[in-house]
């Protein structure tokens, strides 16, 4: 997971655009991957995840209460 982290922060627009702004970088062992937007300085990372259980749910978390 580290290195898909360090990957995203190297190259913030070299992955797959999910929805958005938000983008997935593949962890090593696939199914699972880092979901994150680019930020000014920087990425925030949304999710650590298995991409076929539940893949939507990370979206309720770039909704603004």
């Amino acid at each position: 997971m580290f290195a898909a982290v360090q990957r995203a922060i190297a190259y913030p627009r070299a992955w797959t655009v999910l929805e958005g702004e938000v983008r997935r970088s593949f962890v090593k062992r696939f199914p699972y991957g880092v979901l994150y937007a680019e930020e000014d300085g920087g990425i925030l990372i949304l999710a650590v995840m298995h991409l076929h259980r539940h893949p939507d749910y990370w979206k309720e978390r770039t909704q603004a209460d």
